[in-house]
């Protein structure tokens, strides 16, 4: 067996969630599933206090940042070529959308805006809300 393939049977895998895959899910898979969109006034609801926020990015470096009640966002990373530390802003837009403008520590940055949706306990952020639009998970703990 390749190891490529052991790879990423093994991310599908770890995307897994109450016998339901969503590895590779859209809004669509999402909203059939019973999630529900957060609203512009609970993620403000959520980040009141400040919220640890987890996840992957598509590079496939990984990251843990604070998203502070002041707006701010400190945390740090790690690539295939190391890890870096994490700062900069968060906000929600008036769509509802959570944005963020980071710099990290080796020299890049980070602009993004996405939509945050729940299912249970878990979430996805999606670029938007059209129904082939592809979620991926993400972590927030309090």
């Amino acid at each position: 067996m390749s190891k490529v393939f052991l790879r990423n049977s093994i991310a599908a895998i770890s995307f897994c969630v109450a016998g339901t895959c969503l590895a590779q899910s859209t809004v669509a898979e999402l909203t059939a599933q019973g999630a529900k969109k957060f609203s512009k006034e609970e993620l403000q609801q959520l980040h009141a206090a400040g919220v640890t926020q987890k996840g992957t990015l598509r590079s496939g470096a990984t990251y843990k940042q604070q998203n502070k009640a002041d707006g701010s966002v400190s945390g740090n990373g790690q690539s295939p070529r190391g890890s870096f530390g994490l700062y900069g802003t968060w906000k929600i837009d008036d769509a509802g959308k959570l944005c963020l403008d980071l710099k990290t520590t080796a020299g890049g940055g980070l602009e993004s805006c996405f939509f945050v949706w729940a299912i249970g306990n878990k979430y996805f952020s999606t670029t938007a809300e059209a129904p082939d639009t592809e979620a991926r998970p993400i972590e927030f703990e309090k």
